[in-house]
């Protein structure tokens, strides 16, 4: 491995990578120091693979979710600096070129864009992007809490790279449907408490059921993706019921609201949407019949041309 001014440690955890470590590795080999992968009981080659790029292993107990193995991942790594990356997440040829340029930095922390790819598509709306995240910092100068989804605590100065393509971290988010689903089926075991969620009427849960849909397919232009952004819209709303039906399940299946609410409250949110989706078709069709939505798009191809001629 080349060696730099500042040492780099790759921090990986894993739960049964195969598929993805190899090339999560490979891709960050030339810039790192040291490999520390930390696995969660994995029951395929996850950890045999890490010894063939003679990765320091360790093994931690099944958390269901990462964030609690993370703290004991990162006080495995020895190196100055730490990229932390997920066994699905790819380093570019050009990060590799720039991050050791970044450390020399007066910064403590460096967040990257993130491309992730679902189902086969890069998702550039929905809150799908730019999906900042903290991926290379001073060993030392970062906590993170068990919490799932949680976000890091970095002691000092950070710094945001630009929302560009260029700058992205490749994230082979979600393949196929079933990986969906299992996804959204292992994270809501892991946030299926609702004691914490403050929904204590009919109306709240409602709303809460439906609030990703409309936040990501509407408000953040989720139809923008086409069908993707559809239907991943779709599933996130699906996963916010699964997350509530396992908290009554829990609770032994009781009736926490008057079934008369309870439909009322559903006539009038199918009600509200109903008029928002009016809106959104008034104002698409401004946009689509003017003369503004023609230059766009043309603008659209013209950009999506030269991108493809500079990263073929």
């Amino acid at each position: 491995m080349n060696k730099i001014k500042n040492s780099i440690s790759l921090v990986i955890n894993t739960k049964n990578e195969e598929k993805n470590l190899k090339d999560c590795i490979e891709s960050a080999i030339p810039i790192i120091d040291e490999i520390i992968v930390v696995d969660m009981q994995s029951k395929d080659q996850t950890i045999q693979i890490a010894k063939k790029y003679n990765a320091h292993s360790y093994t931690v107990k099944d958390y269901g979710y990462v964030e609690p193995a993370r703290n004991f991942a990162l006080k495995k790594a020895t190196k100055d600096w730490i990229l932390l990356l997920d066994a699905d997440e790819r380093l570019t040829p050009y990060l590799c070129k720039i991050i050791p340029t970044l450390i020399n930095k007066k910064y403590n922390g460096f967040y990257f864009p993130r491309k992730n790819i679902i189902l086969k598509k890069w998702i550039q709306h929905g809150v799908w992007w730019p999906d900042y995240s903290l991926k290379l910092f001073r060993n030392g100068f970062v906590k993170w809490s068990d919490k799932i989804h949680s976000q890091p605590e970095l002691e000092g100065k950070s710094y945001r790279m630009g929302a560009l393509q260029l700058n992205a971290i490749i994230h082979h988010n979600i393949i196929d449907i079933d990986d969906l689903v299992q996804s959204l089926n292992r994270y809501s075991d892991a946030e299926k408490d609702f004691k914490t969620k403050n929904i204590t009427t009919v109306e709240k849960l409602i709303s809460y059921l439906d609030s990703e849909f409309k936040w990501r397919y509407i408000e953040h232009l989720g139809y923008l993706d086409g069908l993707h952004g559809f239907i991943l819209g779709k599933f996130m709303n699906f996963y916010r019921l699964l997350e509530f039906s396992k908290f009554w399940e829990s609770n032994n299946y009781e009736d926490f609201f008057n079934p008369l609410d309870l439909k009322k409250a559903v006539i009038k949110d199918n009600y509200n949407l109903q008029q928002e989706n009016e809106k959104l078709k008034i104002e698409l069709n401004k946009i689509q019949s003017s003369k503004f939505y023609l230059i766009w798009q043309l603008y659209c191809q013209k950009r999506d041309n030269i991108k493809n001629k500079l990263f073929k």
